[in-house]
Order: C-alpha cells, then sequence, then structure tokens
C-alpha cells in the first residue's frame, strides 16, 4: 500500500494537547479517569479538566449544559502561523471548521 502524502503539508504538529468529550454524568466520568490515575487540574460544575504523566495533555469532560464549547480536539504546534495557514487550507476546501481559539494550556482549536 502506498502512503498518501497529506495536501495540508504539516510539519509543526508538536503533540496532542487535548480532546474534549462530552459526557452525561461529569462526577461519574471524572471518578472513573481518575481512577485511571489522570490529575483533576479544573473541576467547575458543568466540566472538568484532567491531565495524563509528564506531558500534561489532558481530556475535558462536559457535562450536557456546557456550552462554551463542544467536543473537540487540539494540538500543540511549533508554529502558529502553520495554524493559520492549515486552518484557511481546510475552509477553502469545503470543510466547515469554526474561529480559531486560545485555550490556557497552550493549544489552539477551532
Amino acid at each position: 500500500m502506498q502512503k498518501k502524502q497529506s495536501e495540508l503539508n504539516i510539519e509543526s504538529v508538536h503533540r496532542l494537547g487535548h480532546v474534549a468529550i462530552r459526557v452525561e454524568d461529569v462526577n461519574r466520568a471524572k471518578s472513573f479517569y481518575m481512577s485511571l490515575g489522570m490529575k483533576l487540574i479544573w473541576d467547575d460544575t458543568d466540566w472538568c479538566y484532567l491531565e495524563a504523566g509528564d506531558s500534561k495533555d489532558g481530556l475535558a469532560l462536559l457535562g450536557p449544559s456546557y456550552k462554551a464549547a463542544g467536543p473537540h480536539f487540539a494540538f500543540h504546534f511549533t508554529n502558529k502561523d502553520e495554524i493559520k495557514r492549515i486552518h484557511d487550507s481546510l475552509k477553502k476546501q469545503g470543510i466547515k471548521v469554526g474561529a480559531l481559539h486560545d485555550h490556557r494550556d497552550g493549544t489552539i482549536h477551532s
């Protein structure tokens, strides 16, 4: 099988920053992930944020009433201009993407 090279030519992805998922019961999900060894970093009534290991890659658990953001994933890039270029390229291809947002963990998501 031949590898297909990405048309976006992404070279500056440093690492995964976090994944945000929607859950029915934040407390139940939080307990589960903490039992796996994840560290609770931020805790609110309708969402929380946990980190795993020294890399500080994280998991955001979004409750049903949380509306500030939806499920998403975010990468750490070494070049912020690259993120903007990729975002523009996706839009030009007709792929629906939201506006770019900076996160407190240093990632950017749309």
